[in-house]
C-alpha cells in the first residue's frame, strides 16, 4: 500500500484480502482458530449454490456478530439449523441458490460465533475479508430478466 511505485500498491482492498487468504501477509491465529474458521466457511460455503445477479456481503462484524446470535438463540433447541436461510443471510445481502439440506450443526455455528466475539475488530475484519473472499468465488448466476436488452 505504501510502495513508491504506484504500479505496485494494491489496487483495492480485494486484493489485500486475497493475499491475506493467501497467507502473503501474516497474520498470526492460532492452528485451532484457523480450524474452526475452516470448519465453518467450508460449510458455508458448501450450503451455496450460486449468487443471483451479484455477491453483496454484509461486511459490518457488529450487525453479523448480531445475526449470528439471533440465529443461536432461534436454534438452541435443535441439533441442526432448519433453514439454512437464516445463516446465509447472516453473511451476504444477495439473492442465491441454496442448499435446504438441514444438516449444519447448530454447535459449528456456536464455536465461530464465540471464535469471531473474542477476537479486536481489526482481526474480525481478517476473518469475515476471508470468507467473503471464498463466497465471492461462488459462481453468479445473471438472470435474463435482468438483461438491458
Amino acid at each position: 500500500m505504501i510502495q513508491l511505485d504506484p504500479k505496485k500498491r494494491y489496487r483495492n482492498f480485494r486484493d489485500i484480502a486475497v493475499d491475506i487468504s493467501q497467507g502473503v501477509l501474516a497474520i498470526d491465529f492460532k492452528e485451532e482458530e484457523k480450524q474452526l474458521y475452516l470448519d465453518f466457511a467450508e460449510i458455508l460455503s458448501n450450503y451455496i449454490i450460486n449468487h443471483k445477479n451479484s455477491y453483496t456481503p454484509i461486511e459490518e462484524p457488529s450487525i453479523l456478530l448480531g445475526h449470528l446470535s439471533n440465529l443461536i438463540k432461534n436454534s438452541s433447541l435443535e441439533e441442526y439449523i432448519q433453514d439454512n436461510r437464516n445463516l446465509i443471510n447472516c453473511f451476504i445481502k444477495n439473492s442465491y441458490t441454496y442448499s435446504s439440506r438441514n444438516d449444519i450443526p447448530v454447535s459449528i455455528i456456536g464455536d465461530f460465533y464465540k471464535f469471531l466475539k473474542t477476537l479486536e475488530i481489526s482481526r474480525q475484519k481478517i476473518v469475515l475479508d476471508n470468507i467473503n473472499v471464498r463466497l465471492s468465488n461462488i459462481k453468479i448466476e445473471i438472470d435474463d430478466d435482468d438483461l438491458p436488452f
